[in-house]
């Protein structure tokens, strides 16, 4: 029945177990005419793969893949996707290193990545290779319990001047600390060095393990929200959870004192909570 399909442009499959077959895995399932895909459950690498291949048009998708499998013996060149721009993967460290070597997607625009057990190593080299084969820079990143180090973080937002949005997540295994709120901070007088990292970045969201400097936070945030510069994006949405209480630091005052401004903030600590426009957290959805 699904094979004669017109209509169908979007599939959910629900799967039990990593190795259950797809749904009308056959040459008479409508796979040219689908948009989206999405998986309910742990799939394998093979599967995602067969998914790829068979769908050429598909332009968003959502996967959920546990393997400790090595590609394929077959793969010698990268599976190329052409039109897939919003992926959301949730996926072992493994299975991410070799996706990120197999897998081109040269049309992607935004990137989710959760980490399965949190990962015991990010694929650093990998990730950067697959950004150098996009057509144009991610405009949405979410990175949540990967393991990334704060300066394989740096260096990924160089590498992606297009980002609107960044959103990472990892209170046991992400730790931002000075380094990457003074890389965030734009410094009035000094395009060259401000205006190549994330100049169009509106929406950041971090729930992370902060190591930072009291006062480190509100410098960046101030800094985005405030310099008027040509080509710069200002920052408009920002969503921070913290571990301590905050409530006499400098970072809050500074950042209520940017409420009364107009910035769309919402912080959440053990106390002094501050919120405008939101009036419940958004950090839960998509980026």
């Amino acid at each position: 029945m699904l094979g004669g399909s017109s209509h169908l442009r979007e599939v959910l499959w629900y799967c039990d177990y990593p190795g259950q077959p797809l749904p009308h895995e056959t040459d008479s399932f409508p796979w040219l005419q689908l948009c989206r895909f999405v998986t309910q459950g742990n799939t394998t690498w093979e599967k995602f793969l067969y998914i790829l291949q068979r769908s050429p048009n598909i332009t968003s998708g959502l996967f959920k893949i546990r393997s400790e499998a090595a590609p394929p013996p077959f793969l010698t060149a990268p599976v190329v996707h052409e039109k897939l721009i919003d992926l959301d993967l949730s996926i072992n460290a493994e299975s991410m290193s070799n996706l990120l070597e197999y897998v081109t997607l040269p049309a992607l625009r935004s990137f989710a990545i959760r980490g399965i057990d949190v990962f015991e190593f990010w694929p650093h080299g990998h990730f950067v290779a697959f950004l150098s084969r996009l057509r144009s820079p991610l405009q949405r990143l979410k990175l949540s319990d990967t393991s990334i180090e704060t300066s394989e973080l740096i260096e990924i937002l160089g590498l992606t001047p297009a980002l609107t949005n960044l959103y990472v997540e990892g209170w046991s295994s992400v730790f931002l600390g000075n380094e990457f709120f003074q890389a965030l901070t734009l410094h009035e007088g000094n395009q060259e060095e401000y205006l190549y990292l994330c100049p169009r970045l509106e929406t950041l969201t971090l729930r992370a393990t902060f190591t930072s400097s009291d006062g480190v936070l509100a410098d960046m945030v101030e800094s985005r929200y405030n310099l008027d510069v040509q080509g710069f994006t200002k920052l408009r949405r920002v969503n921070v959870a913290l571990t301590w209480d905050w409530v006499e630091t400098c970072d809050h005052k500074r950042l209520e004192a940017l409420c009364g401004k107009g910035l769309v903030i919402f912080v959440q600590a053990h106390t002094g909570a501050i919120a405008t426009a939101w009036d419940e957290d958004p950090g839960g959805g998509g980026i």
